[in-house]
């Protein structure tokens, strides 16, 4: 926010018609940390692959536990977590796309800690999942009985994450 990189590249996917701007790499910068830091175009360009990055993640893990035999509440924060990550990306882009408004701009704030605190709820219901179920979905596992279609323990589910 303090770069006001959001008014530089107000395009998405492309940043000045290409995917790495022409301007990643500035040469007025001295050091590698000044020029990820405080170069405009790196700094949104790292933006823009966290995004990605998080979002793929978040639907890898997903896809990976949606048939596993987790507790209600870790699967209502996994799905809670896919929601808000969808939710975030859009947001992000809708705010890249109309110059970053005030309005968009905090609930883009407000969306990254949103998902922070729902991806710290999934951590915190998958860590106990194993033991909530009497060790049950970590033997399943490991005999391949009793889980649906994936076969994830709550320790794989949590380590995916």
């Amino acid at each position: 926010a303090g770069l006001d990189a959001g008014h530089a590249y107000n395009t998405f996917p492309l940043m000045g018609g290409r995917v790495v701007p022409a301007e990643y790499w500035d040469p007025e910068f001295v050091t590698v940390l000044e020029n990820t830091f405080e170069n405009t175009a790196a700094v949104q360009f790292h933006h823009r692959v966290l995004a990605v990055t998080t979002l793929t993640a978040v639907t890898g893990a997903w896809l990976a536990l949606r048939g596993a035999a987790l507790p209600r509440a870790a699967k209502n924060c996994m799905n809670g977590m896919l929601a808000v990550t969808y939710t975030q990306v859009a947001l992000g882009i809708t705010t890249l796309l109309t110059y970053v408004p005030v309005s968009l701009g905090s609930a883009h704030q407000a969306g990254a800690l949103t998902l922070m605190s729902i991806t710290l709820a999934a951590l915190h219901t998958l860590r106990g999942a194993g033991a909530a179920a009497g060790g049950r979905v970590a033997a399943a596992a490991a005999t391949g009985r009793g889980m649906h279609t994936s076969g994830v323990s709550a320790k794989a589910a949590a380590a995916a994450i």
